[in-house]
């Protein structure tokens, strides 16, 4: 009989005196493992059957008909050293490595003179014979030597997996165990795209090697190397920690890119990051399903670059980081944030420092979030708020709020909040185009609390600042929480001076639709500078409404009207806008609204000559007399300025709706 699998020690050509039949092999190695004795060896050799040319998978485990091998080729069973070592290397012979997690198939391939030993796929000995192992479908990462057992610097076996899959486009799979690591593993953009998974993310784990601190971090446990926008990733089932729940954040980022497209993070956990657990930048179609990033010093998710577009974060927990949930620090289109928790972030839960299009953050649950706030330094406040909205991007006022990078089209809908150390569900300064925020639900029980859907506006620096097209509906706190939660609609920071407030476009649900403004006819002297110019019918109408005007000088008396609280009780302490639309006949010169105690809102000379709204807002005070009143600034006193259609409303009326 021929021998067909030895236990080699010395490889001499003495035939020992045991045999193993194939039988016994399969009930050794397994169904799966005897199998794939039958397949084609990998990376550019010849491919041949391990039992031969053309066998059949039951011919190759069992034999044509006889229990036990009588003929080559045979199964010899070796350690790697073996391989490498003393093994004369023979074409006919499978070669079954038995280290312990490196087990596997391998063929001898005579072809090949030029393939780099990589310790899991192809195995160079001594002799420069060449092995390979047989076709699998995912690479093991102990097959590369890796340990697992969070002791060993697991680096270059890791590295060498995914070098190795991503030169043959396969996956790479990491078994249950703590895996350290000393440096970044690189992912190659320019290669081939590759799956990362692991046994879940409760027993396979990569962690920073121990020799890194706080003051020197490692700076990503998989990082991409951004030549080109990396393309179809996956990463899945498995945890990314720094240590304990309590232990020094040893690492920057779990995973880390700039450039990156249709990529799925699925059912990760990433927990001890300094910067954040998920750095991903320019590019688009990218998921984030199921993961978990807890327990960072930084964010939990952060855009690290900008035009990042078409992503869906979704079924997502973002706990208990010391930053923000989900930072987007540069401009976003087509953001989807579905169905996450969003808890304890103590910055706040989202942060829209750019402009982001078309941003959703629908069915997710809120809580706890903003115990810190953010800082802003111009102007100087905290902000505590669940989501921000800024608008600023900046190297010379990174924390400032302005309206230079404004969001568009923001969809806040169908969340549930828990409110906790937050002030303001939305802190609103940016948003130039339709800001909805409807149908949430919010609670709070014990001490009552004073809570506000959206804070907003600011001109306190020049910045411009302003949230406009805010529609506002459909928001409740739940009958038996109302004791506790008094919910009110909007605040207004540093009520602004400007041509242009925005809030004539508003729509809040459940506000008064009244116009508190009389009719032109009604107004009278309110300021008199001793120019008293005309300012009287103009015998025209602008949209079936009468049209006033000033002539004779070139900065006249101011006309309008009064509000006394006493008689209007409901307006004390509410947010109203006056506005009117005007038509200036020239250029070189404007208009100006004056407000008791806000001063004149004036913008100086412009040259548009159409119909056009000018607005500006109030908060009013609880009791007293409010002055409202229009007047024109010109270069001469031969111009005209037309006034048509005043309103004074409670903001969240649309300015239109009189019509």
């Amino acid at each position: 009989m021929s021998q067909n699998f030895r236990e080699n020690e010395s490889f001499s050509n003495e035939k020992p005196d045991v045999s193993i039949s194939r039988r016994k092999l399969l009930s050794t190695l397994g169904v799966a493992g005897a199998a794939l004795a039958a397949g084609g060896i990998l990376g550019g050799g010849s491919m041949r059957t391990a039992f031969g040319e053309g066998a059949t998978v039951t011919e190759a485990v069992y034999g044509n008909g006889n229990d036990a091998c009588t003929t080559a080729p045979c199964v010899i069973a070796v350690t790697l050293s073996e391989m490498r070592t003393s093994l004369t290397p023979d074409p006919a012979c499978t070669y079954y490595v038995k280290d312990s997690g490196q087990e596997g198939f391998f063929l001898y391939d005579p072809a090949d003179t030029a393939t780099q030993d990589d310790n899991g796929l192809t195995i160079v000995s001594s002799a420069g014979a060449r092995y390979k192992r047989t076709a699998v479908a995912d690479l093991n990462l102990k097959w590369f030597g890796a340990k697992g057992d969070n002791a060993a610097d697991d680096t270059q076996a890791v590295q060498a997996a995914v070098a190795a899959a991503q030169q043959l486009g396969m996956a790479v799979y990491a078994p249950a165990g703590t895996y350290l690591i000393s440096a970044p593993i690189v992912l190659d953009s320019a290669a081939k795209p590759i799956r990362i998974s692991g046994d879940g993310v409760y027993t396979t784990f990569f962690k920073p090697h121990p020799d890194f601190t706080e003051a020197n971090p490692l700076e990503a446990i998989f990082k991409f190397n951004d030549t080109l926008v990396a393309n179809r990733y996956e990463f899945a089932e498995f945890g990314i920690v720094s240590g304990q729940l309590l232990d020094p954040k040893r690492m920057r980022y779990g995973i880390y890119s700039t450039k990156l497209s249709h990529t799925a993070f699925r059912r990760l956990c990433i927990q001890g990051t300094q910067t954040a657990a998920l750095g991903i930048g320019y590019g688009w179609c990218n998921d984030i399903d199921s993961c978990e990033f807890s327990f960072n010093s930084g964010d939990g998710l952060l855009f690290t670059a900008g035009q990042l577009n078409a992503l869906n974060v979704v079924n997502t927990k973002i706990f208990a980081n010391a930053g923000i949930g989900i930072n987007m620090a540069y401009e976003g289109l087509e953001v989807r944030i579905q169905g996450c928790t969003i808890e304890k972030n103590a910055a706040c839960g989202i942060y829209v420092k750019k402009g982001s299009f078309n941003l959703s953050i629908y069915s997710c649950y809120f809580e706890g979030n903003a115990e810190t706030g953010l800082t802003f330094t111009n102007p100087a406040m905290i902000v505590k708020a669940s989501i921000i909205l800024n608008g600023n991007v900046s190297a010379t006022e990174p924390q400032a709020i302005q309206n230079r990078y404004p969001s568009q089209n923001v969809t806040i809908t169908d969340n549930f909040v828990s409110v906790g150390s937050e002030d303001y569900f939305v802190a609103g300064y940016a948003v130039e185009i339709g800001l909805e925020i409807r149908k949430n639900t919010f609670l709070h029980s014990g001490t009552v609390r004073e809570y506000t859907l959206l804070r907003t506006g600011t001109n306190k620096t020049g910045l411009g600042a302003m949230a406009k097209g805010i529609i506002i509906r459909d928001n409740d706190v739940p009958s038996n929480y109302k004791p506790y939660l008094n919910l009110k609609t909007l605040a207004i920071d540093n009520v602004p001076l400007s041509d242009n407030t925005g809030f004539h476009t508003s729509k809040i649900r459940h506000i008064p639709r009244v116009n508190y403004s009389p009719a032109l006819s009604s107004f009278v002297k309110i300021r008199d500078f001793g120019r008293p110019g005309v300012f009287g019918s103009a015998a025209q109408q602008y949209r079936q409404k009468e049209v006033y005007s000033f002539t004779g000088e070139a900065v006249p008396d101011q006309w309008g009207f009064s509000i006394d609280l006493a008689q209007y009780p409901e307006l004390a302490g509410v947010y109203m806008y006056f506005g009117l639309y005007v038509k200036q006949s020239a250029a070189n010169m404007n208009t100006q609204l004056f407000i008791t105690g806000t001063g004149a809102n004036t913008q100086g000379y412009g040259s548009n000559t159409a119909w056009r709204i000018t607005s500006s807002i109030v908060k009013m005070p609880d009791t007293g007399i409010v002055n409202f009143c229009v007047g024109m600034i010109a270069d001469s006193a031969a111009k005209t300025l037309y006034i048509a259609h005043p309103v004074l409303s409670e903001i969240g009326v649309p300015y239109d709706y009189y019509f």
